[in-house]
């Protein structure tokens, strides 16, 4: 999943500035899952004390998971 949302943003797809409010069903698209899928994957990152507002956010709460 980082290395899609990496290669979306080198592309230019995704800016990591977008939000995720905004942008969630492309996102979701992405990783191959759906818009509720999504917003569970959220509601965890922020159950553990991540907020998650932009595509920026995200891509550094999945590294600071993928660092654990």
């Amino acid at each position: 999943m980082r290395e899609n949302l990496r290669s979306a943003i080198a592309s230019g797809r995704f800016r990591s500035s977008d939000r995720l409010n905004d942008r969630g069903s492309d996102v979701a698209e992405l990783f191959g899952i759906d818009s509720l899928d999504l917003v569970e994957l959220v509601m965890a990152f922020e159950n553990n004390g991540l907020k998650l507002n932009t595509i920026d956010d995200l891509m550094r709460s999945m590294d600071q998971v993928k660092a654990k």
